[in-house]
């Protein structure tokens, strides 16, 4: 237990007597910090009389011990000294959050440098935030400023992912809470942008000397990709119909190109494509971020099981693969509305 005086005892002894009377008078006239009780900058006469008033012992008042192993939220006692902040350990403890200093942790957002076109799919790390003092950070919170798209607005985890519906400008909120219970938050602002270029539709009726439009398609895949790098470098969508098949032949790569966001329209089950052996379906310019494909709604079938080789390559950062079902010699797979977010920290 410790004990704090109130009042006006000049000389430090706990109490105010005579001694304090005669302090006053000793610096009469003059500027002594102690003695102008009043603080009018000069002692005088209205120093003796306030003082006068408090003669007798101060008034004690109990200041409490400190919770241990506990942050400290008010002034306590913490192994015999008065404390204002950080964390009350017993003596002889010998956790790591015990050496804390008190200071709350530093929050860090990372996401990548990906196209930031919606619907987005962006990875979020909080794996740089650090805590004070030897504590850890033990919880991460997030708030991704975004109600309007299905994903939940808020998720917990140092590693989190978040779908962005709509195009717009969110702001994203990281608050971590450290190991002897202090939190801090960081936000930052990502802009989405709307998504502008071609849509060209493919469809088994269609022709490839087509424009590639939803009344006049193209016919196949390949005369698809010809007239695409034709049109020259842009965003654009790819979409085949639904209930339709094509097929990639054995050892045939089918680049996407020009960042192709490849999809389905029109109803019934997702259009098919069947891959031959060792074929691969890939992003044209992996080290380009404007190549980043997105492949949604499409049933990729491959007839031979495992061990053979038919490839779905997406290795650009940001490379979203979504509701794409893979299927290997019967074996089939779905990937739901999150999907596969392929190699972001790239």
């Amino acid at each position: 237990m410790a004990f704090a005086a109130e009042c006006e005892d000049i000389t430090g002894d706990n109490r105010v007597d005579i001694f304090d009377l005669v302090n006053i008078v000793k610096h009469w006239g003059g500027q002594d910090p102690k003695s102008d009780v009043d603080n009018s900058g000069t002692v005088g006469i209205e120093d003796l009389i306030l003082i006068s008033t408090f003669f007798g012992d101060c008034p004690e008042i109990i200041i409490p011990q400190c919770t241990i192993d506990a942050a400290i939220t008010e002034t306590c006692i913490c192994n015999g000294g008065e404390e204002t902040f950080g964390y009350c350990c017993d003596f002889g403890h010998s956790s790591g959050v015990c050496i804390a200093s008190g200071e709350p942790p530093n929050p860090d957002i990372y996401y990548p440098d990906v196209l930031m076109v919606a619907p987005l799919t962006l990875l979020f790390s909080g794996i740089e935030s650090s805590a004070a003092g030897g504590a850890e950070v033990v919880e991460y919170a997030w708030d991704f400023g975004d109600s309007g798209s299905a994903d939940s607005q808020t998720d917990e985890g140092m590693l989190v992912a978040h779908r962005f519906d709509n195009d717009g400008t969110y702001t994203v909120t990281l608050t971590v809470t450290d190991s002897i219970g202090l939190s801090a938050s960081t936000s930052t602002q990502i802009t989405v942008d709307a998504f502008s270029g071609p849509v060209y539709y493919v469809a088994n009726s269609g022709n490839d000397s087509n424009p590639g439009t939803e009344a006049e398609p193209f016919q196949t895949l390949s005369g698809a990709r010809s007239q695409i790098i034709a049109a020259g470098p842009s965003l654009q969508k790819l979409l085949l119909k639904r209930g339709d098949s094509w097929s990639i032949a054995d050892s045939d790569k089918f680049n996407l190109p020009h960042g192709t966001f490849m999809g389905a329209y029109g109803t019934g089950a997702k259009p098919i494509i069947e891959i031959g052996l060792n074929a691969i379906v890939r992003s044209q310019n992996p080290s380009d971020k404007t190549d980043t494909i997105r492949i949604e709604d499409i049933h990729f079938r491959h007839a031979v099981q495992h061990g053979t080789k038919a490839y779905i390559n997406a290795y650009v950062p940001g490379a979203v693969i979504r509701r794409v079902t893979i299927e290997n010699g019967g074996i089939a797979g779905t990937l739901q509305d999150y999907g596969l977010l392929l190699l972001l920290f790239l």
